[in-house]
């Protein structure tokens, strides 16, 4: 029996399936085996988040503050909860339209706040952690382009624990 490949077409999907030929055409219809392949669910913005592939990982009110017009970075703002047995260890990320990233903590000085990178942000297992402009928080720099008040863009965070999607609403920027 000879078998003969037939590529399917399917609104974009591609499958192949192996068709078996049959010396007697008069045979009864061919089996046709069909792979589907499995995608992974979308992630949409809510309030809370729950992270599908880390289940005890939870991001509360995600949002990115609106680029200033004269600056080419901004920074996140979010609660994560851990509800876990093992630490979150967050130790780099990447934000849809943005150049590069950085973990940032800040530090007040004589009434001025400097900001400065540091290597990893720690959410300790059954706690959670307020990420903000003024304490740690994820930064980003070099916008690709403008980005409006509501939009939402995907953030995905390099952890201990594997990649965690995100996604953030960007929001306007009221900064003390």
């Amino acid at each position: 029996m000879k078998l003969k490949k037939l590529a399917i077409v399917l609104l974009g999907v591609c499958a192949c399936a192996a068709l078996p030929t049959y010396a007697d055409d008069s045979k009864a219809e061919a089996e046709v085996s069909v792979e589907t392949p499995v995608e992974a669910p979308e992630v949409v913005y809510q309030d809370v988040q729950v992270s599908q592939n880390v289940p005890s990982i939870e991001f509360q009110n995600p949002q990115l503050l609106q680029v200033h017009k004269e600056k080419k970075a901004t920074g996140s703002k979010m609660t994560i909860h851990n509800n876990g047995d093992e630490d979150l260890v967050i130790t780099k990320f990447t934000c849809e339209g943005f150049g590069y990233t950085e973990l940032h903590n800040s530090r007040f000085i004589n009434g001025e706040r400097e900001m400065y990178e540091i290597k990893e942000i720690v959410v300790p297992a059954h706690g959670k952690l307020a990420l903000t402009p003024n304490r740690m928080h994820l930064m980003v720099f070099k916008p690709e382009r403008d980005f409006e008040i509501g939009e939402y863009l995907k953030m995905e965070l390099d952890t201990n624990l594997g990649k965690i999607p995100v996604i953030v609403e960007v929001v306007p920027r009221r900064l003390k």
